[in-house]
């Protein structure tokens, strides 16, 4: 009898310990997406020469950045950046132009994007942006919950 307790209680942990190391795999996961995000928006450029012409919309966003490539360096690329609408991934997926594909933030309900247009007085935000001559001072992810606020560039 004691053995069959001992061994119903050594399956109960071994199941919970499992539980708890997918559910870490799932939180680095999502932590290591949203630091992508960040970085590929928190270094994107603008130019007159840029290729293709940067879109901000409600819906998703393409613009030039930086990515890091194998060889241990950045280089110049676009990314093009979509709603899970846009996608049949579920989660939003990124498109940048070395190739690669990645679906982020693929455990949170994505509602859209937002941009900041100014800073003074409590900031405004505005759902596309049609400034042609500059880049918006952040963006901001959407959630049905919450708003992930990421700095664009360098700011002094």
């Amino acid at each position: 009898m004691a053995i069959l307790m001992a061994a119903a209680m050594l399956h109960t942990t071994a199941r919970q310990t499992e539980l708890v190391v997918q559910r870490a795999g799932t939180i680095d996961v999502a932590g290591a997406g949203e630091l992508r995000l960040r970085r590929l928006i928190g270094q994107m450029t603008w130019s007159l020469r840029a290729e293709p012409v940067p879109v901000f919309s409600w819906e998703g966003m393409r613009f030039a950045t930086w990515c890091d490539v194998p060889a241990g360096w950045l280089e110049r690329c676009t990314a093009e950046v979509l709603l899970p609408s846009a996608n049949a991934s579920g989660g939003m997926a990124i498109r940048l132009s070395t190739g690669e594909n990645l679906l982020l933030l693929d455990q949170e309900p994505l509602m859209g994007f937002l941009y900041l247009v100014r800073t003074e007085r409590g900031g405004a935000w505005v759902d596309r942006w049609t400034d042609g001559s500059s880049l918006p001072a952040a963006v901001g992810v959407v959630t049905r919950t919450d708003t992930l606020i990421i700095r664009v560039g360098e700011r002094g």
